[in-house]
């Protein structure tokens, strides 16, 4: 019965020290906008779909060590280098990034709300888009995203 009851919260030890808590990359929306809003100006594409795909990161404090999370410049900084493991596919074709704004929130291992925006043909079929995060760029043994979305 004592051998049992130590198993059982050895095991449960366990699973919460491996409850995902390490660095990853997680959508938190993907959808059809409008237009897209860049210094002041929307652009708006005849015959296309503009896609905003939100995301959140923890990383390891290591990815970004020259850089002050209480600098003005911080936020843009880490954009550039969490916006580099993103990569988003039109029937398997690679599509260019058309603009992005910096995480609203940020500190020494997270970002919250990075937006990125994508343009593709509007008669694109359910299944083919596709978004793709390399999670080594958040640090060792991170997760990345490998997933087909379907924006709202």
């Amino acid at each position: 019965m004592i051998r049992k009851a130590v198993l059982l919260v050895t095991l449960a030890l366990l699973l919460v020290g491996c409850g995902g808590s390490g660095p990853k990359a997680k959508i938190t929306s993907a959808e059809y906008v409008d237009a897209i809003h860049a210094g002041g100006v929307s652009y708006k594409f005849e015959g296309q779909d503009n896609v905003q795909i939100v995301l959140e990161f923890t990383f390891d404090e290591s990815v970004a060590p020259d850089l002050d999370p209480t600098s003005e410049e911080y936020r843009k900084e880490l954009f550039a280098l969490l916006a580099a493991g993103a990569h988003f596919y039109h029937e398997g074709q690679e599509v260019e990034r058309i603009w992005g704004y910096w995480p609203q929130e940020a500190g020494g291992n997270y970002a919250k709300e990075l937006s990125l925006f994508y343009v593709v043909p509007s008669d694109h079929s359910a299944e083919s888009l596709r978004f793709v995060y390399d999670g080594d760029v958040l640090g060792e043994g991170a997760s990345g995203i490998d997933t087909v979305i379907k924006p709202d």
